[in-house]
């Protein structure tokens, strides 16, 4: 079986059949250029694995295998994890491929939540969901099964709003303790850290304070500080040195959500920024970062208006924004003031540089893909107008041209660097920004052969270990015997994304299909994942072939495991917290006391970048208890507890 002709080739764990004599690999990938993960140069060897692991690299015997892969002419390298992977709440309801996405770029694992996250729910949104705490969403998505490792943070923003609500005042004592339960129990449950999203409201009113001390919860776990900061503009570099003071006074780590210097006034920053980073480690201090290939970002388009304007929650603000007077207040806002997040201001106040996508307005619903003066031309009226009437209804996503590339180029080479997607799990009918579809091939086809800005082994490296380290996943990252099998297959000199902001769901460019047999296992597949969603499945071995469609994924059929074989991730039960927890009243969270749990007490280094220094196999035995839930199919997962998705 040859992969020569592939791109891009994903190969997840599988495990060995019932019944038969366990052969002494389950899966051999010969002939491929190895390049583990930790930034050393890359050789010519074959890779064996066996229970979901990596046996051995060398020259294993083909003959005792029970698959072999023809890697000649591709890069094998540790699967790539997406550092902001926004959501993980749709593997609980499908569909088959939600994920094709992100399996298309070969990211293995994401990192999921942003300021929110799917838990805890309100009791309205619980009904809904079926879950209300992070225990409970866990064991929805152990029953469910995902298509990708998940890593998960509780959202600052999630048990603000469910606590206070949208409004614009500091949490009280008493609201700040149930707040900070919520924590504690997700953290319990197996959540990495507190992420948070400063420059949306309602967490825009939060004090330093008030996250400090809901950080310092997730602290005792060993857990990390995630943050969008609470500007990446104007005040950069004051946002900074809070999430800065945020990690020492919590004792947590802290990572930097796709670090950006936003507006051409402010491009001149990033070599400050990351000088405060530099100065900040050299000192001890964990802190890291993470950014997308692209000078475009993206958020909703009300992020434009003045959080102000949102302080009575965002349905008074829909009610308020076909005032005429109140869209006078807020263009002379965006036009005239600064100090505040303003991306009308970061796009040089230049409506053809920001540009729409999932517009939820019937009139302008076709205009995806286009800057909002091109919208207005199109239509034959003001940009102005034009803005209003489609943030009135709530629902579009602006991509404001607002960075530089000298400065992503900057950012990229540093040795604390990951990548991200800011997306996550999308289909090909709500992705609307390229990166959703074409960020880890970018950097690889335009920072690493185009440019030269990365080493190809460099590049692995930040999309590996580098990332695996920030989110505890001490047994991922690197290829070496011991570690799980999370591979990756590509042709470096083929691979490059295709999704541009008008076809945002291009996949990967170089997919060729062979005939035949391949049909063949492309039908396979698909009826396989369509099962997979539905009834209990097993591990598998598969790849995702770059520029394919959705229905063009292969994989094996599943394989049961042996009686008695055991999950290739620990997960123990945590060590009794340092300093008394907060008491938690029974409405915040319901333990399950039956539950595993999964808690990481990794040792730390401010220096997690080189990839080598935590990912190796015995850091679990050093106590670094990942907290990553593997990617598993239902019955893969044996009612754990702690979802292993």
């Amino acid at each position: 079986m040859t992969l020569r002709r592939f791109v891009l080739a994903l190969v997840l764990a599988s495990a060995p059949s019932a019944g038969a004599q366990a052969p002494t690999y389950d899966l051999i990938i010969r002939g491929g250029r190895i390049v583990d993960g930790t930034g050393a140069p890359s050789y010519r060897a074959d890779l064996g694995v066996l229970n979901g692991r990596i046996s051995v690299i060398g020259r294993p015997d083909t003959t005792k295998a029970r698959r072999v892969i023809d890697a000649t002419g591709l890069v094998v390298a540790p699967g790539f994890i997406d550092m902001m992977g926004q959501s993980a709440d749709m593997f609980t309801r499908g569909p088959a491929d939600v994920a094709i996405n992100l399996l298309s770029q070969g990211i293995t694992t994401i990192n999921a939540g942003e300021g929110g996250s799917s838990a805890p729910a309100g009791p309205e949104a619980a009904r809904t969901l079926g879950w209300s705490t992070m225990r409970e969403y866990f064991r929805r998505l152990e029953a469910a099964g995902t298509p990708v490792n998940v890593a998960q943070t509780v959202g600052h923003t999630t048990v603000r709003r469910i606590v206070i609500g949208d409004s614009a005042r500091q949490a009280s004592p008493a609201e700040l303790e149930r707040m900070r339960g919520m924590v504690h129990e997700a953290m319990q449950a197996g959540a990495i850290g507190v992420s948070t999203s400063l420059i949306y409201p309602p967490a825009i009113y939060a004090s330093e304070e008030e996250i400090t001390a809901l950080t310092a919860v997730a602290g005792r776990y060993g857990g990390r500080y995630f943050t969008h900061m609470r500007n990446e503009g104007d005040r950069l570099l004051e946002a900074i040195d809070e999430a800065l003071r945020i990690g020492r006074n919590a004792r947590t780590p802290v990572h930097i959500f796709h670090l950006k210097t936003a507006g051409q006034g402010n491009w001149g920053k990033m070599d400050l920024a990351l000088a405060r980073i530099r100065e900040a480690r050299a000192r001890g201090q964990d802190v890291a970062v993470d950014v997308y290939p692209y000078v475009n970002n993206g958020l909703n388009i009300r992020a434009l208006i003045h959080p102000r304007n949102a302080e009575a929650g965002q349905d008074a603000l829909t009610k308020r924004l076909g005032d005429p007077a109140m869209r006078e207040r807020i263009r002379k806002e965006m036009e005239e003031e600064s100090g505040w997040e303003n991306w009308y201001a970061h796009a040089g106040r230049d409506w053809d540089r920001i540009i729409l996508g999932g517009i939820a307005h019937p009139d302008y619903a076709q205009y995806g893909g286009l800057s909002i003066k091109a919208i207005a031309d199109r239509v034959k009226k003001d940009p102005w107008d034009v803005f209003f009437a489609i943030a009135e209804r709530g629902r579009a996503f602006a991509m404001p041209q607002s960075m530089s590339e000298a400065n992503k180029i900057k950012a990229m080479r540093e040795e604390f660097t990951s990548f991200d997607t800011d997306v996550g799990p999308a289909t090909s009918d709500i992705a609307t920004h390229p990166r959703a579809f074409g960020a880890f091939p970018r950097v690889f086809a335009r920072y690493v052969r185009e440019l030269g800005v990365l080493s190809l082994e460099g590049a692995v490296q930040r999309a590996s270990a580098v990332a695996a380290n920030e989110i505890g996943a001490y047994d991922r990252g690197r290829l070496a015997p011991g570690l799980a099998a999370d591979i990756v297959l590509f042709d470096p000199l083929r691979i490059r994304d295709r999704a541009t902001f008008a076809e945002p769901s291009l996949p990967s460019a170089g997919r060729e299909l062979c005939a035949g047999q391949r049909r063949r296992r492309v039908r396979e597949w698909e009826v396989h994942r369509r099962q997979a969603w539905h009834r209990p499945s097993r591990a598998r071995v598969g790849w995702a072939e770059v520029g394919a469609p959705s229905s063009n994924v292969t994989a094996r059929k599943s394989r049961r495991r042996t009686s008695g074989s055991r999950s290739s991730m620990s997960f123990r039960r945590p060590q009794a917290a340092t300093e008394e927890l907060p008491s938690t009243p029974r409405a915040a969270y319901q333990p399950a006391s039956s539950a595993r749990r999964a808690v990481h007490r990794g040792p730390r280094s401010s220096n997690r970048a080189r990839g080598a220094d935590r990912t190796d196999a015995s850091a679990r035995d050093r106590g670094g208890h990942s907290r990553v839930r593997e990617s598993r199919s239902p019955a893969g997962a044996r009612e754990r507890g702690i979802p292993r998705s």
